[in-house]
């Protein structure tokens, strides 16, 4: 009897353990594979980024809408025209818009020791202005166009 139960338990554990076996090596097969690298043309995906943001979904040859097309300019039109504001073609801005301006960016970023200097009307349809410390010296110069309202640095 006791030569029994121990035949018994020899047997039950080299069943488990060769099912042990098998089911680890079940399970390593049926591990995920790497995903297949995407088509021609496709948008490369970027780390952190949601794919809907590629427009891989579309296709080889195909932009997603961050790379440009008619979903990206619709996105903008819905945020541009939200309700509030209509954005007339010519802002005709002033050297006193261009001033206000520049101090509001300042605010905005907190900074509030520099302060908007040397603000010049320019021939080329653009107004100059200069972010300055509380000394006189000059920080950073910047350029507003009084049609679009695009501000580039100048120096």
């Amino acid at each position: 009897m006791r030569k029994l139960t121990l035949a018994a338990l020899a047997a039950a554990s080299v069943a488990a353990a060769g099912a042990l076996t098998l089911s680890s090596l079940a399970s390593a097969q049926t591990a995920a594979s790497p995903p297949a690298p995407p088509p021609p043309g496709a948008a490369m995906p970027m780390p952190g980024m949601p794919m809907w943001m590629h427009g891989n979904a579309r296709g080889p040859g195909q932009r997603g809408w961050m790379r440009g097309g008619e979903m990206r300019e619709a996105l903008f039109h819905r945020l541009r025209a939200w309700g509030l504001f209509h954005r007339p073609a010519d802002l005709a801005l002033t050297p006193d818009d261009v001033k206000i301006i520049g101090e509001a960016i300042l605010l905005r970023h907190g900074q509030h020791q520099w302060k908007v200097d040397d603000v010049t009307p320019n021939a080329d349809h653009t107004v100059s202005f200069a972010f300055v410390t509380a000394h006189g010296d000059v920080v950073a110069r910047f350029a507003i166009n009084t049609e679009t309202g695009r501000i580039s640095r100048t120096d």
